[in-house]
């Protein structure tokens, strides 16, 4: 489909009922728009990311929650596929023998915060989805110092 810029039917026959003599009340009338914008700090979404320092907690940047070693858990095999922020392994638990995917996110690709809200976004999005049945489980949300994991069903 494409973009629907006609006019809808009814709305000629709105137009013939208003005539230049009628007016609309002081409440229906839409009020202008404003002038300028309101001043806004730094576009956020250009600023570069604040790296913690050595000294600092071992809470990650990203999902805000202590670092975890997602390697402790799962074992790593073969690639499965490449996008634009990381790459996708198959993984299996070391004690179930489970196989999984894993989607691994580079940390050093996440140059701005909109590029961390958008894998905040991903993985509050995939939490709320799970036991969809169109849709794939995440079985779990692992960061370190180099990436953020994301191990999913096949």
């Amino acid at each position: 489909m494409g973009n629907c810029n006609g006019l809808p039917s009814t709305l000629s026959q709105l137009r013939s009922d208003y005539t230049a003599g009628d007016s609309l009340s002081a409440a229906a009338k839409p009020s202008p728009p404003p002038s300028k914008p309101p001043p806004r700090a730094a576009d956020y979404r250009k600023t570069p990311v604040e790296r913690p320092t050595s000294g600092e907690s071992n809470i990650g940047r990203v999902l805000g929650r202590p670092m975890e070693d997602v390697r402790s858990t799962y074992i790593f095999g073969r690639e499965l596929g490449r996008g634009q922020f990381g790459v996708t392994y198959l993984v299996t638990h070391k004690d179930t023998k489970e196989p999984f995917a894993c989607k691994s996110i580079a940390k050093r690709k996440l140059v701005n915060q909109d590029d961390i809200d958008d894998v905040q976004r991903e993985v509050q999005i995939m939490h709320h989805l799970t036991g969809h049945r169109n849709i794939v489980e995440l079985k779990g949300a692992y960061e370190d110092r180099h990436s953020v994991n994301l191990v999913m069903e096949l």
